[in-house]
């Protein structure tokens, strides 16, 4: 199955009303975030099950996020 990002708009040209359409395939775009989402699911569960937690730094603008699992040691 393919996924397409689809918008439209109405323009005015020479004084007439016309409607622009622009689409593109985003098949890829929501592939990848479906993976992202499923890693997400799984690495919650396994900090779950082995009682850690985990946290990142953005070292560019210093902010820190932290996992649920990090949240229930803290």
């Amino acid at each position: 199955m393919r996924h397409f990002q689809v918008s439209a708009a109405i323009v005015r040209v020479g004084g007439r009303e016309c409607i622009t359409t622009a689409s593109r395939d985003a098949t890829r775009r929501d592939e990848m975030a479906e993976r992202i989402d499923k890693s997400r699911f799984l690495l919650e569960r396994a900090e779950e099950m082995a009682s850690i937690g985990s946290w990142e730094l953005d070292y560019v603008t210093g902010k820190i996020a932290v996992s649920q699992g990090a949240c229930r040691i803290w």
